[in-house]
């Protein structure tokens, strides 16, 4: 920087080229970093969800005294999501099995993102029984089991998710990928959720099974065209992202395939009904949990009651409990 003949001061732009540089080079340094530790197999998987490496402050050992250890809190470091240790997860899908009669084939589809436009998009819930067999909170997965008789579980656990994509997640957030599915999920085996890949082993899976469990789309009449997803989806078979014309199938023939595959058999069951059953009975970690739901809602509809005047609109009304 300099001054000029009037008294103002200039920036010079050899000076100016050299700073933005430097920037240039630390933020190219810090790429190189991330990258190097994204490809590192060593260090623990990321996650599209808190885990307790890193949310420690989500996994309390005892919800009431929290995660300070001066306060006599500590961190469950077992627990997949808070209050649930990953080997209840594990129970629950050996429950599940032990139900069902030899050479039985479990497929089950994970919650979709709902959009209100094309870019807008809700608040993603995954659904219910998928998360209550995985733990997993992230979208566009699928979880086949099969009964095989083999190995330590006597089934096999094969999850489709996501493939990790470092651009896309610099805008989404991260994934756990295939290796995160294996390594945080215990499955067994983690493939791609690529349309032709899932019909594919759905196709084999369907033909060794002698029972098969599945919920079907309460209606399923013609096939739907998607403007953000060109090909035929599975995903959009099961569990379609939103009632819209934006989530539909292209090829009839491939929407055909799936149809018959899944419902056209007399061997086909109610996964839900088997999943009620299982999960009309809690266990202790979850009334814990559901005990502490009821707890912080019970705070948030106090705090409501308090900050409620005559006159005060619903919107303004519901922020206390927001917060």
């Amino acid at each position: 920087m300099c001054m000029s003949a009037n008294g103002r001061r200039v920036v010079h732009l050899g000076i100016f080229s050299r700073q933005r540089m430097r920037r240039l080079s630390s933020y190219r340094a810090v790429v190189s970093r991330c990258t190097r530790a994204f490809s590192n197999a060593s260090t623990p998987p990321t996650c599209g969800q808190p885990l307790p490496h890193t949310h420690p402050h989500l996994f309390p050992i005892d919800f009431r005294r929290g995660t300070d250890a001066s306060k006599g809190g500590g961190v469950a470091m077992d627990h997949l999501t808070p209050g649930i240790p990953a080997s209840e997860y594990e129970d629950r899908r050996r429950r599940l099995m032990e139900r069902l009669p030899p050479k039985s084939v479990v497929v089950l589809m994970g919650g979709r993102i709902k959009y209100m436009s094309r870019n807008i998009f809700y608040k993603f819930r995954q659904e219910s029984n998928f998360w209550y067999l995985t733990g997993m909170q992230e979208p566009d997965a699928a979880l086949v089991l099969e009964k095989t008789g083999h190995g330590p579980r006597g089934y096999k656990m094969t999850m489709f998710v996501e493939p990790r994509q470092l651009h896309k997640e610099v805008w989404d957030g991260p994934s756990c990928g295939m290796e995160g599915a294996t390594r945080i999920f215990g499955a067994d085996e983690a493939l791609p959720n690529d349309p032709s890949v899932m019909l594919q082993f759905f196709k084999t899976a369907a033909a060794h099974a002698e029972q098969l469990y599945v919920d079907l789309p309460a209606q399923v009449s013609t096939p739907r065209q998607s403007l953000r997803s060109p090909r035929f989806s599975i995903h959009e078979f099961l569990a379609p992202s939103s009632p819209s014309g934006y989530d539909m199938f292209v090829r009839k023939t491939d929407f055909d395939n799936v149809v018959k595959l899944l419902s056209d058999r007399r061997n086909t069951h109610s996964l839900e009904r088997e999943m009620d059953v299982l999960r009309s009975c809690k266990s202790e970690n979850e009334i814990k949990v559901m005990r502490q739901a009821g707890a912080i809602s019970g705070k948030a509809m106090s705090q409501v009651m308090r900050a409620v005047q005559p006159g005060m609109e619903e919107a303004s009304s519901t922020s206390p409990f927001r917060v």
